[in-house]
Protein backbone atom coordinates (compact mmCIF):
# COMPACT_ATOMS: atom_id res chain seq x y z
CA UNK A 1 0.00 0.00 0.00
CA UNK A 2 1.06 3.25 -0.45
CA UNK A 3 -0.10 6.96 -0.15
CA UNK A 4 -2.71 7.94 -3.24
CA UNK A 5 -1.08 10.84 -4.94
CA UNK A 6 -2.99 13.08 -7.60
CA UNK A 7 -1.24 15.53 -9.44
CA UNK A 8 -4.41 18.09 -11.38
CA UNK A 9 -4.14 18.08 -14.99
CA UNK A 10 -4.06 21.49 -15.71
CA UNK A 11 -1.20 23.22 -14.12
CA UNK A 12 -0.80 27.17 -13.83
CA UNK A 13 1.62 28.76 -16.03
CA UNK A 14 3.12 32.64 -15.50
CA UNK A 15 5.60 33.70 -17.47
CA UNK A 16 8.43 31.32 -16.33
CA UNK A 17 6.17 30.33 -13.39
CA UNK A 18 4.35 27.44 -13.23
CA UNK A 19 1.94 26.38 -10.29
CA UNK A 20 1.07 22.89 -9.95
CA UNK A 21 -1.69 21.38 -7.47
CA UNK A 22 -3.03 18.22 -6.46
CA UNK A 23 -4.57 15.67 -3.46
CA UNK A 24 -3.09 13.16 -1.42
CA UNK A 25 -4.96 10.46 0.50
CA UNK A 26 -3.07 8.38 3.40
CA UNK A 27 -3.81 4.44 3.57
CA UNK A 28 -1.68 4.13 6.70
CA UNK A 29 1.70 4.48 5.31
CA UNK A 30 1.73 8.09 6.55
CA UNK A 31 4.19 9.13 3.97
CA UNK A 32 4.47 9.74 0.61
CA UNK A 33 6.62 11.55 -2.26
CA UNK A 34 5.27 13.63 -5.00
CA UNK A 35 8.09 13.95 -8.08
CA UNK A 36 7.86 16.66 -10.00
CA UNK A 37 10.92 17.30 -11.80
CA UNK A 38 8.98 16.52 -14.72
CA UNK A 39 7.41 20.01 -14.08
CA UNK A 40 9.75 22.19 -12.68
CA UNK A 41 14.09 23.06 -12.54
CA UNK A 42 13.33 24.37 -9.39
CA UNK A 43 10.58 24.88 -6.44
CA UNK A 44 9.90 28.47 -4.88
CA UNK A 45 7.54 27.36 -2.86
CA UNK A 46 5.26 24.28 -1.81
CA UNK A 47 2.75 23.20 0.53
CA UNK A 48 0.35 20.60 1.90
CA UNK A 49 -2.74 21.04 3.79
CA UNK A 50 -4.40 18.38 5.70
CA UNK A 51 -8.48 17.59 6.43
CA UNK A 52 -10.26 15.10 7.26
CA UNK A 53 -8.44 13.91 11.09
CA UNK A 54 -6.98 16.45 13.61
CA UNK A 55 -3.55 15.36 12.48
CA UNK A 56 -0.99 17.58 11.46
CA UNK A 57 0.50 17.43 7.30
CA UNK A 58 4.28 17.86 7.30
CA UNK A 59 6.47 18.09 4.20
CA UNK A 60 10.03 18.53 2.64
CA UNK A 61 12.03 18.80 -0.16
CA UNK A 62 13.10 15.48 -1.33
CA UNK A 63 17.52 14.80 -1.64
CA UNK A 64 18.46 15.58 -4.50
CA UNK A 65 15.51 15.71 -6.23
CA UNK A 66 12.67 18.47 -7.10
CA UNK A 67 9.44 17.41 -5.40
CA UNK A 68 7.46 17.18 -1.78
CA UNK A 69 8.02 14.57 0.31
CA UNK A 70 4.76 14.41 2.91
CA UNK A 71 4.26 12.81 6.28
CA UNK A 72 1.09 12.59 7.96
CA UNK A 73 1.08 12.77 11.85
CA UNK A 74 -2.41 10.68 11.94
CA UNK A 75 -4.00 7.96 10.12
CA UNK A 76 -6.27 8.26 7.13
CA UNK A 77 -5.36 11.74 6.50
CA UNK A 78 -6.51 13.47 3.03
CA UNK A 79 -5.22 17.00 2.18
CA UNK A 80 -4.19 19.17 -1.56
CA UNK A 81 -1.08 20.57 -1.88
CA UNK A 82 0.50 23.26 -3.96
CA UNK A 83 4.16 23.80 -5.70
CA UNK A 84 5.01 26.38 -7.35
CA UNK A 85 8.48 26.79 -9.00
CA UNK A 86 10.71 27.62 -12.09
CA UNK A 87 9.37 25.83 -15.57
CA UNK A 88 11.70 22.79 -16.38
Amino acid sequence: MAMTITIDPRPTVIGNLLLVTGTFQDDGTRSGAIELASFFSSLIHVDANGFNDASTVGFQPPAGGVGINIACAGGNIGGTWIALGIRG
